[in-house]
């Protein structure tokens, strides 16, 4: 079992090597919260996995809707803020991620045999554990809407909606996460991240589908940014934006400068162990996809949705106003395929970038700030 459990892209590894807490970084935040589906989940459904009478050193390895072993971005930012990201269902665990989670209604997505647990759920729990109240001092995060897609999506292309039922039912979600939104600020949260949908027209789900079901999926995508965002401004709310719309698209654009050579295959292996099997160990970390839903990213992409999070956490200011601000995007930096040395724009605006967040008040010293900011393709879903 040790090949298993020692199968670490080397391009993780290097981005991993920017992850080590320090005492400035676990300063910033008094712990970070997390709710979400598959794409944060660290490991919910391990507790099945050791029920298939796995060895426990295999099981711990296992459970993340990933490249496993490699962790998930909410582990990699719980660990760059100082703290351990576990699943909420193990003593003190703070990811309330499940995969399979919807906003706020119950998902054919969840195994049987496992509670319904959406967004709404997962932030009940979290206040009860509480008392009800919410740590001001913690970072925040919310990234839900992907299953809202893939269910109702699932039912139009069975011929059991209407495009115009897909669209209420769609966008109904953002409103539901607008919702769960100012329920965080309500019981005294004061950092909020919250992600935008990554265009999953360009996933090899979608893109298997055909060019209609592929256009189709992207507007959705950024009908549903676009809905969310305005929605929290309308709402007087202003939380940490995290574009992964855009910086998936600028992955794409730029995959060799971020080290990837695969944009459409898929690298993991079939249930329960979702790892790669030997002949895609090698190129796991250049691959952006993931199987059987093909709509998860492998560990690589993983980890620069890491860093967009925390420089976009790291760039706060007030943590409310009437105005919602534009998601925050990743751009090429030495430990994503170490663009930074071959671009000179791209160094000029991170020098830009970081001056401008210095000038700000961030809870204490930050991480390097994002380089650029960009509001999310406004398409309503066709």
């Amino acid at each position: 079992m040790k090949p298993v459990r020692r199968v670490l892209p080397a391009l993780l590894l290097s981005l991993f090597a920017g992850t080590t807490a320090s005492t400035a970084g676990a300063a910033q935040f008094s712990g970070v919260v997390v709710f979400g589906d598959s794409l944060s989940d660290a490991g919910y459904y391990r507790p099945f996995l050791a029920g298939l009478g796995l060895p426990a050193n295999v099981v711990s390895t296992l459970g993340r809707f990933t490249t496993n072993p490699g962790p998930v971005w909410s582990e990699l930012v719980s660990q760059y803020y100082g703290f351990t990201g576990t699943p909420s269902n193990v003593a003190g665990g703070n990811i309330f991620a499940q995969g399979g989670a919807t906003v706020a209604t119950n998902s054919p997505s969840t195994p049987p045999g496992f509670a319904q647990r959406p967004v709404s759920t997962q932030i009940g729990e979290y206040l009860a554990r509480n008392g009800g109240v919410a740590d001001a001092g913690a970072l925040h995060t919310v990234w839900a809407g992907g299953n809202d897609f893939l269910n109702g999506f699932t039912q139009l292309s069975q011929g059991q909606i209407t495009q115009a039922q897909f669209q209420a039912q769609f966008l109904g979600a953002a409103a539901a996460e607008i919702q769960q939104v100012g329920r965080l600020y309500a019981a005294g949260a004061r950092y909020v991240a919250v992600f935008t949908l990554p265009d999953i027209g360009i996933t090899p789900f979608a893109l298997a589908a055909g060019p209609t079901a592929a256009a189709t999926a992207t507007a959705a995508a950024a009908g549903y940014n676009t809905t969310l965002f305005t929605g929290l401004a309308a709402a007087g709310l202003r939380p940490i934006p995290v574009d992964v719309f855009s910086l998936l698209a600028e992955i794409r654009a730029n995959a060799s400068a971020y080290g990837f050579t695969n944009l459409t295959g898929i690298a993991c292996g079939p249930f329960p162990r979702r790892s790669p099997p030997p002949a895609a160990r090698s190129s796991a970390a250049r691959t952006t996809s993931w199987r059987p839903a093909r709509t998860r990213p492998t560990s690589s992409p993983t980890a620069c949705t890491r860093r967009a999070a925390r420089t976009a956490s790291s760039a706060t200011s007030s943590p409310r106003s009437s105005r919602a601000r534009p998601p925050t995007r990743c751009s090429p930096n030495r430990r994503c395929a170490r663009a930074r040395r071959t671009s000179r724009r791209c160094r000029r605006a991170s020098r830009s970038a970081n001056a401008r967040s210095r000038a700000r008040s961030p809870p204490s010293r930050a991480p390097r700030a994002a380089t650029s900011t960009s509001t999310p393709q406004a398409a309503p879903p066709a």
